[in-house]
C-alpha cells in the first residue's frame, strides 16, 4: 500500500500519488475523484491524523480532490510558518 513516509513534504508526496494515478490511467484503470481523494488521504502520514479523520467524515458531496490537496499544502504551509516563528522566539 502506498503510504507517506515521515518527513515527506506534502508537495513531494502529491507528486508520487499523481504519478501512480497517472500510471493507473495508463493502464486504463478508472479512478472517479472521490475514490483518488480517499486513496490520498489515507496514505497519509500519522502526523495527519486529525486532518485525515476531519476529511473522512465531512460531507462527501463537497469532498474534492483539488479541495484536499489545496487544503493540505495549506496546512503544511501554516505548519511551516509557525515552526519558523517558534524558533525565532526561542533565540
Amino acid at each position: 500500500m502506498f503510504s507517506m513516509a515521515k518527513g515527506t513534504s506534502i508537495q513531494n508526496h502529491l507528486d508520487e500519488f499523481n504519478y501512480i494515478i497517472f500510471d493507473l490511467k495508463n493502464l486504463d484503470v478508472k479512478i472517479k475523484d472521490e475514490g483518488k481523494t480517499t486513496l490520498l488521504v489515507v496514505s497519509l502520514y500519522a502526523f495527519y491524523k486529525h486532518f485525515k479523520r476531519m476529511l473522512l467524515y465531512i460531507n462527501n458531496d463537497t469532498l474534492s480532490f483539488a479541495n484536499v490537496k489545496t487544503n493540505l499544502l495549506c496546512k503544511e504551509k501554516f505548519d511551516l510558518e509557525v515552526r519558523a516563528k517558534k524558533k525565532v522566539k526561542a533565540y
